[in-house]
């Protein structure tokens, strides 16, 4: 499990800290960034997790799986829910809908105050949390 330590660290991973750090063994598959993108992707073998890096220091983090924050789970967790347990007021967040090829589409709400930005399924379950600096 991951817990969210906003603009700090998910689980033992932290922000403005080098990949290298982490590196031992082959606990992670190595993505390096394409054309047009700004990161370097490392996927931990150990878990739902994805790095993403500049320069090789740790600038965001998605969760996919078994990342807490205060206690809350929050993969699964309804946005209602999320919005009444952190007493945050959505009409001061911005969302955006992201279709994809397979005809599905998710909300992303950008909760700055956070560092958060919550990807939510058709079912208006949180299934991504992107955590960042």
């Amino acid at each position: 499990m991951y817990e969210i330590i906003p603009f700090k660290r998910v689980g033992q991973f932290e922000f403005n800290t080098s990949i290298s750090r982490y590196l031992d063994g082959d606990n992670f598959n190595f993505y390096p960034k394409g054309d047009g993108e700004s990161w370097d992707t490392y996927s931990y073998r150990g878990g739902g997790i994805d790095i993403y890096t500049s320069d090789s220091i740790i600038e965001s983090i998605s969760c996919r799986s078994d990342c807490f924050l205060e206690g809350q789970m929050l993969i699964g967790m309804n946005i209602e829910d999320f919005w009444a347990v952190f007493k945050i007021a959505v009409s001061n967040i911005k969302m955006e809908k992201v279709y994809f090829f397979d005809g599905s589409e998710q909300d992303v709400y950008d909760v700055d105050c956070l560092g958060l930005q919550l990807w939510v399924d058709q079912y208006n379950t949180i299934v991504t949390v992107f955590v960042s600096i």
